[in-house]
């Protein structure tokens, strides 16, 4: 092979290493996805729980630089699983500023009296974080030393989202009927929640018209339920909805016998009162 085809080869090969990114050394490895998301924080992730969990001990090993998504509830904690074996000691990171240092089996070393409390460790050495906030979401480097003839160290970056647990407190559904005949109305569903996921159902199974939060019903069916379900990083609450209940002002007109059933009862027992005294 003449040297200038060699040299060509070797520029195409660098060109599609850049498109790629793999000259970075960093490889993004997700245990916060939708199909890893642990409703209750804190849960530490075991390799065998999760297949793709046992390929991130190989992977800092084999790379510079690993990231990794975690989520955890407000009020709640959150642990940066290292999930490797042969660690000598670990330097974690937030916002540029060296926070602790944590070594298998041994108490972790806070830098710092704003993190004293906030910070624990696991017996491998993995970092928690107490009493979550918004505050704390970010990004958390964790350096490793390991604890092999090499002395190899990696890096693992961890992007932890936080966000508030939801209840169905929070889940408001507002209806309007649009049209008495035939009868159409509108059901909206709105949560008191940022960065929120909201989907529609029906308890028939059948295809339903919703645009955007927004569920349109036509002709209600006194059997069929339609629920809103939210979710954000860390949790999920739904309210349902019967648009039977609202056709053809069926709830005012419930309502309005709730209240005249105490009445007539009262009623009836001052009558039965004068005719005793009488």
């Amino acid at each position: 092979m003449s040297s200038g085809l060699y040299f060509l080869i070797s520029v195409l090969h660098l060109g599609v290493s850049v498109h790629t990114g793999e000259e970075s050394g960093e490889r993004r490895h997700e245990t916060g996805t939708v199909g890893l998301r642990l409703p209750i924080t804190g849960h530490q992730i075991a390799a065998d729980e999760y297949p793709n969990l046992a390929n991130a001990v190989a992977l800092c090993r084999d790379v510079g630089v690993e990231r990794r998504l975690t989520y955890g509830a407000v009020g709640e904690r959150a642990i940066l699983q290292l999930n490797m074996d042969a660690i000598k000691d670990v330097s974690w990171t937030y916002g540029g500023n060296h926070i602790a240092t944590t070594e298998a089996g041994k108490d972790i070393q806070v830098r710092g009296d704003r993190y004293k409390g906030k910070l624990g460790t696991t017996p491998d050495g993995s970092l928690i974080i107490n009493d979550l906030k918004q505050k704390d979401r970010g990004i958390y480097t964790a350096s490793v030393r390991r604890n092999t003839p090499g002395g190899e160290t990696c890096t693992i970056r961890y992007d932890l989202q936080v966000c508030k647990n939801i209840s169905e407190d929070d889940i408001h559904i507002e209806h309007n009927v649009t049209s008495k005949e035939p009868c159409n109305m509108t059901f909206t569903c709105r949560v008191d929640r940022s960065h929120v996921n909201i989907t529609w159902s029906s308890s028939a199974g059948s295809d339903i018209n919703v645009i955007g939060h927004v569920l349109y019903v036509s002709a209600p069916d006194p059997s069929v339920v339609y629920t809103c379900t939210a979710q954000n990083c860390v949790s999920t609450s739904s309210k349902s909805v019967t648009p039977w209940d609202y056709h053809d002002g069926r709830t005012g007109d419930r309502n309005r016998a709730m209240i005249a059933i105490p009445c007539v009862a009262v009623i009836g027992i001052l009558f039965a009162t004068f005719t005793i005294i009488n």
